[in-house]
């Protein structure tokens, strides 16, 4: 994966693997790690035969992309233009800038456009967006409010930047009155925000490789407009400077020339991280993020909660669920206790007649596999004799 990506890259020809490929599965990864547009580049270098089948799928799926990058574009102009008519103060944090930060746009990638603004705006953000055909969507874990629309437009209002120590939040959130309504960030302030908002998915544990390449490309295009000594004074202020250091490690490692040994270990404690969705580094949270210990033990518990909370919802479904397979629900309430329990009776005698069905139809192959083994046996004994 990451050879495909940095040849494509850095203007290089793709080097041919000589091992085999499963095509299949480097596909599915490169999805998930939203980098469907970088790889159909880097496939374009290979011979067709290596791709086989796969490359039309991986074809209808960059398609797809591209499709959701000029709708994009359209749809940032639309609410900017919106917010600068009703007088709606907002600061664009992430928006279809990021394309730029390739040598060609299509090879680019946004999950969402994300604005702050002030909290007594939402409402009006939400008349807006309702006009606009938008639907407001809960996406649990995440700050802000979501807005999407066909065919994956996804736009998120947000009333405070999230992971961020004080300093970061008074730097990032000034912003001056008047006109024009909507501003973007300096490189400086941009760069910071990068850094949280990746601090954001590594607490929701969805990192992944784009924005770990974004973050890297956005640094090397505006580095020479990025006060260094600036960044530092923040960073070390708000405990952030052990994980912007280990995610240019990280960087380094996969786009770059390598880490040196003494930043391997957390580097390659974080690459474990990203490229295992789901696994759980007590040391490297507490290495990383030592503001944020509060936060990375809320979202421990709050898993266990929603767990506790999905098992009850299936055990002790909602009344009006209920009401469904139980009219006398309607005229009478009292009774979703015993409905409950009617309930549970039906699924629990069709999870045993499937598993009584399995057993009598394995009882029945063995009983068959000892018969013909016994027939076997005896034509061997008649042959003998």
């Amino acid at each position: 994966m990451f050879i495909l990506l940095t040849s494509i890259l850095k203007q290089k020809p793709v080097q041919i693997v000589k091992k085999k490929i499963d095509w299949q599965k480097l596909l599915r990864y490169a999805e998930y790690h939203d980098v469907i547009t970088l790889f159909y580049y880097a496939v374009l270098g290979i011979e067709k035969e290596l791709a086989g089948k796969w490359e039309e799928d991986l074809y209808h799926k960059y398609k797809k992309e591209l499709l959701l990058q000029s709708e994009y574009l359209v749809a940032q102009e639309a609410i900017i233009w919106q917010l600068e008519q009703q007088h709606i103060h907002a600061l664009l944090l992430s928006g279809i800038a990021r394309y730029d930060l390739y040598y060609k746009k299509e090879m680019g990638d946004i999950d969402s456009l994300e604005f702050l603004v002030e909290a007594g705006s939402l409402r009006k953000i939400q008349a807006m967006m309702d006009a606009m055909d938008y639907e407001k969507k809960e996406e649990r874990g995440y700050h802000g409010v979501l807005y999407v629309r066909t065919p994956g437009i996804r736009v998120r209002f947000l009333k405070e930047i999230p992971d961020a120590g004080r300093r970061v939040r008074k730097m990032l959130e000034q912003q001056p009155k008047g006109k024009p309504y909507v501003r973007g960030l300096t490189p400086e302030k941009q760069y910071i925000y990068n850094l949280t908002a990746l601090m954001e998915h590594y607490l929701l544990g969805n990192i992944t490789i784009r924005k770990i390449l974004d973050f890297r490309l956005y640094k090397e295009k505006f580095s020479s407009m990025i006060s260094a000594e600036t960044v530092k004074e923040v960073l070390e202020k708000s405990r952030m400077t052990e994980w912007e250091q280990c995610l240019i490690g990280l960087s380094d490692l996969w786009f770059g020339k390598g880490v040196s040994a003494e930043e391997s270990v957390l580097v390659l404690a974080l690459e474990e991280y990203v490229l295992n969705p789901g696994k759980v580094d007590l040391v490297l949270d507490k290495k990383l993020l030592p503001s944020n210990r509060k936060r990375l033990d809320f979202y421990e518990r709050d898993r266990e909660e929603e767990w506790r909370v999905k098992k009850k919802g299936w055990i002790f479904p909602s009344k009006d669920y209920m009401k469904q397979f139980f009219p006398v629900l309607k005229r009478a309430p009292f009774l979703i206790v015993f409905c409950w329990g009617i309930r549970g009776g039906r699924i629990f005698k069709k999870i045993a007649g499937q598993n009584i069905g399995k057993l009598e139809k394995t009882i029945l192959e063995k009983f068959k596999r000892i018969k013909r083994d016994k027939g076997a046996k005896e034509n061997e004994k008649d042959e003998v004799r």
